[in-house]
């Protein structure tokens, strides 16, 4: 009977524990969701972190598959590449770039063409991380948009540093 007791001590221990873990932690993930910022100075606080994964982004979207294959999961897969075109396109966050002249407006139309490129590819495709990088006829066109946008932002280094 006294090993029924000790137990449920634990148990309700251990669930006030974690109820005040969940309570302390601080948001984890690349970027806070847009409904938590309410105001432009809190995008252009985090304009530079995101520009950052603009680069990153642009740079995996000109890699084969076999320059794909070497980057660790952790640092990049076709999925997560997916979940960060998705964050660079989100509006409050595209205007950012733009509004602290990350970007010049002369290149918007072809980081929206890449946009639209990339949406055309099947949702699933990205999840299941089924894209051909060196045959299908979407990720070749992303390839040279990329390609032509870091150019446009005078950015030089085409290989992304792992251990950033």
């Amino acid at each position: 009977m006294a090993v029924v007791y000790l137990l449920i001590i634990f148990v309700f221990l251990l669930k006030k524990y974690l109820d005040k873990q969940s309570e302390s932690s601080a948001v984890q993930g690349h970027f806070l969701r847009e409904e938590e910022i309410d105001d432009e100075e809190k995008y252009d606080k985090f304009c530079p972190d995101h520009f950052e994964v603009l680069k990153k982004s642009l740079i995996f979207c000109t890699y084969d598959a076999d320059k794909f294959r070497f980057i660790p999961y952790e640092i990049a897969s076709i999925r997560s590449l997916k979940d960060d075109l998705d964050d660079i396109f989100a509006e409050k966050w595209f205007e950012c770039f733009f509004r602290n002249q990350f970007v010049e407006e002369n290149i918007r139309p072809k980081l929206l063409v890449l946009k639209e490129t990339a949406s055309l590819i099947p949702y699933n495709e990205w999840l299941s991380e089924s894209i051909d990088l060196d045959r299908n006829v979407y990720w070749r066109e992303i390839n040279i948009i990329a390609e032509e946008i870091l150019t446009d932002l005078n950015i030089e280094q085409r290989t992304y540093n792992i251990d950033y």
